[in-house]
């Protein structure tokens, strides 16, 4: 005799399938981080193996991390017609790219002739005393600057006969060779070691590298300073046609071209182990999910990396790290001036060789007009002036809720007039004001503590003084140099570091 009631034959299959835990997106290897040493480790393992599933996430609307751009017009200078592109490129801190950094010659990342770099005039223009811009030139690469640079009021015959030695020290050393030298600070790498004079270390190299390093000379590597000044020395210092921001955006559409796949406006929040592989926590728009990967590369900036490892929700490491580096704060004042009040026609950068003094009243520690360097930085008729602040002046325009942008605008603004400028005042203070931005963690410190971004070999398999589980490694300026240079070598090390373990896999 049949049961009264029997099951169909599938129902108990269907549900020990909604009682199992839904299955995850699975990758081979998963980017934390879609600035250039994420996509430049997206686009070397795919370039190596291009059947690996790569996925890069970042919390941002647009890849590049802290190397950005933005576009905007002014009420001044408002489209030429409907639906035309912004007038103005404002790259995000003032910042340059050195055409002869080692890494740019890795194979298939950046495609330099399409980016259509533009080079600043080498040397400087130093304000030496209101009104008053002396001319520090290269004669080795413009020979007829030989006699003006010689003649210039910045620095003693013999301090430009001692800039010799250090020449040739860089020009003769591989980048690996600098950073094996005893470390000690900028300031006396040039004081001691090459003897230069207290005045032309003050107006000259002060200003400059300070711009570079966003630090004092006494808080600056000297392997850093070696190594900077052989690349500007090699190579050159330029500008992109479409601001900083297209080397990123190229970089994004070389991953992209690659079969990487990127998304942005997704933030990890913890990483744990899952077998041999990780499970990523994934923050999008409020919603919470998580991704399986085989393996993963933090490639975010220190501070956000160390948050995520150490305090994630779940954290990867349980370690005590050693205390983080210092981050460098820059700011930078943007102002929109017609082409015929362009005060210095030259693409050259412009240093205050009189000293910070009082920040309230002379807050400008360089500054330069991008838009003679590059086109595309301003609107037909117009110019761009980019002046840097660094983080001391900055603290002298903080009030309780926030930085007083106003107040360092006009601080700028009168600081032009009547150093830079004095024969321009009127002009200047008709110029517009477009922004004012504050870069927070724009560059970690690369003397002291126990992890300096002053490292020519990368980092990339511990953080703080932890090391990493299997298949977790990072990278970033802050494992390495801390420059574009680092940023890049570090992904491709990290890459290169996931395609070893794969392989052994």
């Amino acid at each position: 005799m049949p049961p009264l009631f029997q099951l169909p034959p599938l129902l108990p299959l269907l549900l020990l399938l909604l009682l199992l835990p839904p299955c995850l997106p699975l990758c081979d290897v998963l980017i934390v981080g879609a600035g250039f040493s994420g996509l430049s480790a997206a686009c070397r393992l795919k370039l190596a193996q291009p059947e690996l599933e790569v996925q890069v996430l970042d919390k941002a609307a647009e890849p590049g991390g802290r190397v950005s751009s933005e576009h905007m017009c002014s009420e001044r200078s408002p489209p030429a017609k409907p639906g035309a592109a912004p007038g103005y490129t404002l790259d995000r801190g003032f910042a340059v790219f050195i055409d002869s950094y080692p890494s740019l010659s890795a194979p298939g990342l950046l495609d330099l002739p399409a980016l259509d770099l533009r080079p600043f005039q080498p040397g400087s223009l130093v304000l030496t005393s209101p009104g008053k811009l002396a001319r520090v030139a290269d004669p080795l690469r413009r020979p007829l600057d030989l006699l003006p640079a010689l003649l210039a009021p910045v620095g003693s015959l013999a301090d430009k006969v001692k800039v010799l030695p250090l020449l040739f020290r860089v020009f003769t050393s591989e980048p690996a060779e600098l950073f094996k030298e005893p470390e000690t600070s900028t300031l006396a790498a040039l004081s001691d070691r090459y003897g230069f004079s207290p005045a032309f270390v003050a107006s000259f190299f002060r200003p400059f590298l300070q711009g570079i390093f966003l630090a004092p000379l006494e808080e600056q590597s000297s392997r850093m300073f070696h190594f900077v000044f052989k690349m500007f020395s090699e190579g050159a210092a330029t500008l992109p046609r479409g601001g900083m921001g297209a080397a990123a955006k190229q970089l994004r559409g070389r991953a992209e071209a690659l079969g990487a796949e990127i998304e942005c406006g997704s933030r990890a929040v913890g990483i744990g182990r899952d077998g041999d592989g990780y499970r990523v926590s994934v923050e999008r728009g409020g919603e919470r999910s998580e991704l399986l990967a085989r393996r993963v590369i933090v490639a975010a900036a220190a501070p956000q990396a160390r948050e995520l490892l150490f305090g994630g929700k779940p954290p990867l490491l349980k370690a005590t790290p050693t205390p983080p580096q210092p981050q460098r704060e820059v700011g930078c004042v943007y102002y929109s001036l017609p082409e015929a009040q362009l005060p210095v026609a030259d693409p050259i950068l412009i240093l205050n060789g009189l000293g910070a003094g009082d920040p309230r009243l002379s807050p400008v520690n360089n500054l330069c007009f991008p838009s003679a360097v590059a086109p595309g930085y301003a609107p037909p008729g117009r110019h761009l002036c980019s002046a840097t602040v660094l983080g001391p002046a900055l603290d002298a325009f903080r009030e309780k809720g926030g930085l007083d942008e106003r107040a360092l605008g006009e601080a700028v603004r009168e600081q032009l007039a009547r150093d830079f400028f004095p024969a321009r005042r009127r002009e200047i203070e008709g110029w517009e004001l477009l922004a004012v931005q504050r870069v927070p963690d724009a560059q970690p410190s690369q003397l002291g503590g126990a992890s300096p971004a002053s490292s020519w070999e990368p980092r990339v398999g511990e953080i703080g003084g932890v090391g990493l589980p299997p298949g977790a490694f990072v990278c970033g300026d802050h494992t390495a140099t801390a420059t574009l240079d680092g940023a890049i070598g570090s992904g491709l090390k990290a890459a290169d570091k996931v395609l070893e373990e794969l392989g052994k896999s």
